[in-house]
């Protein structure tokens, strides 16, 4: 099926273009530029190895949206955006109009873009590292915006103007506009994707007024030209629609059956019913199943249309990409109990197919954490604040991790589970007649990452003469005694203090080991673990 788009250049000098744009009303503002020393920065995450806290802030703000590109963080709210240093955590700039409010907002390609809503609606643009004023213009109604890398695509529902149009984001110039012929008693839409790297706009074709889309163009964002065009291959209506190195990854809402379009083919691939797709170089991954069965990931290749399953350590959710990997949170395969990793992520590499589970040292505490962005070998994470916490602090806590290179095995930070102390050991040297019966070990659960299983115990000691029950457990033992004090306080760039103690928690060295008992049990586990460990 051949289709023609139409383009109606609009040559500026000739038509007058910029004279007929009407300049957008003079508002209020709140602007504060900031300075950038930074040289240009990677948009890459944290190789596996042992996570800690690099820098941490806390910001204020509801409802607040995050976004990381080019080594700049920018918090979006309802009431202005404000724009950080990812790679320290530093505020650069703000910008606001009072009384108005942000309607959506993006960052992309160095530029920060909001649409304000009051007495008209306003499109701002700002650039993401020093919040200074690219350009800014009237929204008309009936217009829509969408942005394709470094191109905004504007899709106008006016009849007195074209429907698609390319604007150049650092500029705010028109590069291109027209109608996309699709023939008689037909429509183009431009459906929203739902992860897109910007290498093309999809248009959606439906005719006879029918809701069905009976095929599918590919523009090319710089310049409007038709990349590709197909007919539907798809049953029923498109519900997820990725966009990666030119190609289209599109799924059927009702039957999952997913194609990927391109310059040369169309291809059936993997089912993706319902999926969140993330976009990794020329790969397209989302996860499988559904909640705690979250433990495997389709990852298909667009240009050469291999597609494989990744078998995922622990249950994922809330997966970004940096380029090259993925990374995702997940449940703690260690336990709820104080004393061990609360948050961990899972690192995966889709080129090779393989994907790791890494526990978080420096512990976040309370509240949900979501992965944000990637910057310069750094994973920043919001943390909003539980109910629990939430008398202590409010808005949001943003901690970026880094890694550094460890012993294996990783996911237990560099120490092996089966050197780990023995309980056992730790409960007899608590001195003391037993008056009732021998010291005991229970088995109570297990850590499960990925293949490996490792039975956890518990050591007693019932009735010690002049001292009661004894019990203890081994919480989390790490090789760098730093990484053990960060699962403790959650506190980075602070010296390992020895013996520190939390409660029932003690951490000698790098172990970390619960031991409820009174003061003198405690102390003889202590003295124990100190002849035993490296502190």
């Amino acid at each position: 099926m051949k289709r023609i788009f139409a383009l109606v250049v609009a040559v500026m000098l000739m038509a007058g273009a910029c004279a007929q744009e009407d300049p957008p009303k003079k508002v209020e503002t709140d602007h504060v530029v900031g300075k950038v020393t930074r040289t240009a920065v990677s948009g890459h995450g944290p190789a596996p190895g042992l996570l800690n806290a690099d820098w941490q802030v806390t910001v204020e703000g509801e409802r607040a949206n995050f976004e990381v590109e080019g080594g700049s963080l920018v918090l979006f709210t309802g009431d202005g955006v404000q724009g950080f240093d990812a790679t320290t955590g530093q505020s650069v700039w703000h910008y606001r109009e009072p009384g108005r409010k942000v309607h959506w907002s993006r960052l992309t390609a160095g530029v920060a873009l909001l649409s304000t809503e009051g007495e008209e609606e306003r499109l701002v643009a700002l650039d993401s590292a020093t919040g200074r004023l690219l350009w800014e213009k009237k929204v008309e109604p009936f217009t829509d915006f969408f942005v394709h890398g470094s191109v905004l695509v504007r899709e106008s529902h006016s009849p007195a103007t074209p429907v698609l149009a390319g604007i150049d984001l650092r500029t705010g110039e028109e590069l291109w506009d027209g109608d996309p012929d699709v023939g008689k008693d037909c429509d183009s839409i431009a459906p929203f994707p739902d992860a897109t790297d910007g290498s093309v706009i999809v248009l959606e074709e439906r005719c006879g007024g029918s809701f069905v889309t009976s095929g599918f163009l590919g523009l090319d964002p710089a310049s409007g030209d038709v990349l590709w065009s197909h007919d539907n291959g798809l049953i029923g209506h498109p519900d997820v629609i990725s966009v990666a190195r030119g190609a289209a990854v599109i799924s059927a809402s009702n039957s999952g059956r997913t194609t990927i379009f391109s310059r040369d083919k169309a291809q059936q691939t993997l089912e993706c019913r319902n999926c969140e797709p993330v976009i990794a170089g020329e790969h397209i991954a989302w996860l499988t199943g559904s909640g705690t069965e979250q433990t495997r990931m389709a990852v298909v290749n667009v240009h050469t249309g291999t597609a494989n399953v990744v078998a995922l350590p622990i249950p994922q959710s809330n997966l970004i990409s940096d380029g090259r990997r993925l990374y995702g949170t997940g449940p703690t395969p260690a336990g709820s109990q104080g004393g061990e990793p609360a948050h961990w992520v899972t690192v995966v590499d889709p080129a090779a197919g393989s994907a790791r589970a890494l526990p978080i040292h420096a512990n976040p505490g309370y509240g949900h954490i979501r992965w944000e962005g990637a910057a310069d070998g750094r994973l920043i994470v919001a943390i909003r604040p539980s109910q629990k916490a939430s008398e202590e602090t409010s808005g949001y806590r943003l901690i970026a991790y880094s890694s550094t290179p460890g012993a294996e095995p990783l996911e237990f930070s560099g120490v092996d589970p089966r050197s780990w102390p023995d309980c056992a050991k730790l409960v007899a040297a608590v001195p003391g007649k037993r008056l009732r019966r021998p010291d005991s070990r229970r088995d109570w659960g297990e850590v499960v990452i990925g293949s490996t299983r490792v039975a956890r115990s518990s050591c007693y000691a019932d009735n010690i003469e002049g001292i009661g029950e004894v019990s203890v457990v081994i919480r989390w033992v790490t090789k760098r005694p730093e990484d053990a004090d960060a699962v403790l306080d959650g506190t980075p760039g602070q010296a390992p203090d020895a013996d520190e103690r939390d409660g029932s928690l003690v951490r000698v060295g790098g172990v970390i080991a619960q031991v409820d008992g009174p003061p003198e049990a405690v102390q003889a586990v202590v003295k124990q673990l100190r002849s035993t460990v490296p502190s």
